[in-house]
């Protein structure tokens, strides 16, 4: 179980969206902005960064006929996974390209690969290497390599690994040796030592005592700014909708701005 303490990090909500939006996956981009999926609403949002010299909310960007994880493969290049994960389990890769795009103006998503069998509903994704892309298919328990063309050619996908615990949400921070996790219907963030025998314990860092900003947390990137791995990183939340806190209602959804204590290898805290 993780140890009990008081909350070590510190919450900011950067967007509220309505009750019963199901905020899941996001990429942070390199001037600060923030694309996120609305997986129930099949939506993909923009967030302005937090230090732009005009605020104004989330935009929305595209809607798809599915939603689920996206990564950006080249500087503001996307590819979106988007599945029907309860009934055909029909399962696709878009490519998204946003070099030349100012929110508000439409964008055309193409469709590079559909996925075969035993694709049941693609989930987070993240960039392996350039031109390669790790998938994690929540529904079938496993993750799809799909390699991608440099130029003119198709995608390609194929099963890497198959095992039933991969719906894990989580960032890793390599430097100090450990995972953040978002515990979805525990409503908290959790520190775990990537080392077994590390000597460190699994830790709640936000969410205890419990936090109303906190409820749902569904996916966690790190920030973009210099100095933000390890220490900044930005969380969805669903606000219940999926495992309402005890009190059974659902909050809005929201896209939080998480400063984390430094820590070392053994999960320890570092603090300044």
């Amino acid at each position: 179980m993780p140890t009990q303490e008081t909350s070590l990090a510190k919450l900011t909500t950067v967007a509220v969206f309505p009750r019963y939006y199901f905020l899941e996956n996001l990429a942070v981009r390199h001037d600060g902005s923030i694309l996120v999926t609305a997986a129930l609403q099949k939506e993909l949002w923009y967030i302005p960064p937090a230090d732009a010299a005009v605020r104004s909310g989330p935009v929305l960007v595209h809607t798809f006929d599915q939603l689920a994880g996206i990564v950006e493969t080249q500087p503001d290049v996307f590819h979106i996974s988007t599945s029907d994960g309860y009934t055909t389990h029909e399962s696709f890769l878009h490519r998204l390209d946003l070099r030349h795009w100012n929110p508000g103006e439409p964008v055309s998503a193409e469709t590079v690969l559909k996925f075969g069998e035993p694709a049941g509903g693609l989930n987070g994704s993240c960039l392996l290497a350039p031109w390669v892309i790790a998938l994690a298919d929540s529904v079938a328990g496993l993750i799809w390599r799909v390699d991608l063309p440099a130029g003119d050619g198709t995608a390609t996908a194929r099963v890497w690994l198959t095992h039933d615990t991969m719906a894990d949400d989580f960032c890793l921070d390599e430097d100090a040796g450990v995972a953040y996790l978002t515990t979805h219907r525990q409503n908290t963030i959790d520190r775990v030592p990537l080392q077994p025998d590390g000597g460190g314990a699994r830790q709640v860092v936000a969410g205890e005592p419990f936090d109303e900003q906190l409820v749902g947390p569904s996916s966690a990137a790190w920030g973009r700014r210099p100095g933000d791995y390890g220490r900044v990183a930005y969380v969805t939340t669903d606000g219940g909708l999926i495992a309402p806190p005890t009190d059974d209602i659902v909050r809005p959804a929201k896209l939080l701005r998480v400063e984390l204590p430094a820590a070392d290898a053994a999960g320890h805290d570092q603090r300044d």
